[in-house]
């Protein structure tokens, strides 16, 4: 029988970065009849793209702004440990540091490799090369990841997940923020449905 990739006991949102917009301030006025020259709701309309790409992410289990995450465990097994939060560019593990004897140690980066799951990068397997680092039956969540998901470079975001943040932003504008449990609304999100592990899940069709 096969030994898979065990999965972390629990994870942690270090930080989100909504600097930068996952599609255009001027594309959104255009989807919501609102003339582009019209500036009176710009703060408005900039906090709906921000707010849609989450609705659209939950849809669909992927992150779309830049997220840091934090993922623990009790050790780094040797059939290794697998990310589920969709990271979606290479390299997305900043750190993987391991608790023994009370202090925090981080694993180099030639002690682990990184391994993508699917062509739309959905998973991710984190394998011990040469050494890991032991059990330590003390210390509980002894293994800590930290890891990047979501998008550094929104030019490589789906069309599909693009024109879905826009239609949902088009739709919080019309109901004044109100889109969570509207039928439009779950509509709109379902569209991104077609985005499955190996087909379309992230980057360019």
């Amino acid at each position: 029988m096969p030994v898979w990739p065990s999965r972390p006991k629990r994870e942690t949102v270090v930080s989100v970065d909504r600097d930068t917009l996952p599609v255009l301030l001027d594309d959104l006025k255009v989807q919501a009849g609102i003339p582009v020259a019209d500036t009176t709701k710009d703060s408005v309309l900039t906090g709906y793209i921000k707010v849609a790409p989450e609705s659209v992410g939950k849809q669909i289990g992927q992150d779309i702004f830049p997220t840091i995450r934090r993922d623990f465990c009790d050790f780094f097994p040797f059939e290794g440990i697998r990310i589920t939060n969709n990271p979606v560019e290479d390299g997305a593990v900043d750190s993987l540091k391991y608790i023994i004897g009370g202090l925090l140690t981080e694993l180099d980066t030639d002690d682990f490799r990184q391994v993508n799951k699917t062509r739309g990068h959905t998973e991710l397997v984190l394998y011990p090369v040469d050494s890991w680092p032991p059990v330590d039956p003390d210390t509980p969540d002894a293994v800590q990841i930290d890891y990047t998901t979501g998008y550094s470079d929104f030019s490589l975001l789906n069309p599909i997940i693009s024109q879905a943040i826009l239609m949902v932003a088009t739709a919080l504008d019309a109901n004044r923020g109100d889109c969570g449990d509207s039928d439009v609304c779950k509509t709109l999100i379902s569209s991104t449905k077609s985005l499955v592990p190996g087909g379309f899940y992230g980057g360019k069709m």
